[in-house]
């Protein structure tokens, strides 16, 4: 059933109402140091990992049927693995057939990338060319989606802002490094776009959300050392960051700082 986590700041809050199918990761930044007085709510909606069978698609749509009823969120997003991580190679048509159920969302869907569905398969490169074919723009699916902002050089990466909430999807997967140079490079360029982001809105934002599918192991140590050395600059400014995130599996809750 769906849960709500609420975190409370400084002249702000968001609310997030997050409908969960085992583990995403959502880290959320409390940015007590911008100007803006922003006091409206973001609901938005959750999901990831999944369908894995075909007797687990109507799950997925039970999922999205109570955020279409209640009409509050004003996205959904899938945060990744849209195929089982169970083989090594999936057809194009399981792609499709996700991306079918996600276009029956009344508010807009945007989709990370997960490891099922690219770098743990056997031929990465053509999994990752089902995806974007099927995921990498279906928020143009929506004409209420919000406008992204796409990095240039990994337009799987976007960011936009509601409400004085910025929003950014970076591409940060779990699961086999399959090319270690591009890891890095990918890891580097997640870590970019966030101080993009950040520098380009510090001044009409009061918070931040940062959506991917990897967990912060140790394979994700480049961009997650880069963010908490942001968090350490900031602090030490005289400016007051608070920094929470959620992982859930099963009803287990984890604070990433």
């Amino acid at each position: 059933m769906p849960r709500k986590l609420r975190l409370l700041g400084e002249h702000h809050h968001v609310l997030l109402s997050i409908v969960l199918n085992e583990m995403v990761l959502v880290l959320l930044i409390l940015l007590a140091c911008s100007g803006t007085t922003h006091s409206q709510v973001l609901h938005f909606a959750a999901t990831g990992c999944g369908p894995y069978a075909p007797d687990e698609e109507p799950l997925l749509e039970h999922y999205i049927d109570p955020v279409n009823r209640d009409g509050k969120s004003e996205f959904l997003v899938h945060l990744g693995d849209v195929v089982s991580g169970s083989k090594g190679k999936w057809p194009e048509s399981q792609y499709a057939t996700v991306a079918n159920i996600l276009k029956k969302s009344k508010p807009p869907v945007v989709v990370v990338l997960g490891d099922n569905e690219w770098n743990d398969l056997d031929t990465p490169d053509e999994g990752l060319a089902f995806w974007n074919r099927h995921f990498r723009d279906f928020d143009k699916h929506f004409p209420n989606a919000p406008t992204l902002e796409k990095q240039k050089s990994r337009p799987e990466n976007f960011a936009f802002v509601s409400k004085g909430v910025l929003v950014v999807e970076l591409n940060s997967v779990g699961g086999k490094i399959h090319d270690k140079a591009e890891w890095a490079t990918r890891l580097q360029q997640d870590a970019d776009w966030v101080a993009e982001q950040f520098a380009l809105h510090k001044s009409d934002t009061r918070a931040a959300v940062l959506l991917a599918q990897a967990t912060p192991a140790g394979s994700q140590e480049l961009f997650f050392k880069q963010l908490a050395t942001r968090k350490a600059k900031t602090e030490s400014n005289g400016l007051n960051q608070n920094w929470a995130s959620s992982n859930f599996r099963g009803r287990r809750t984890t604070t990433l700082f």
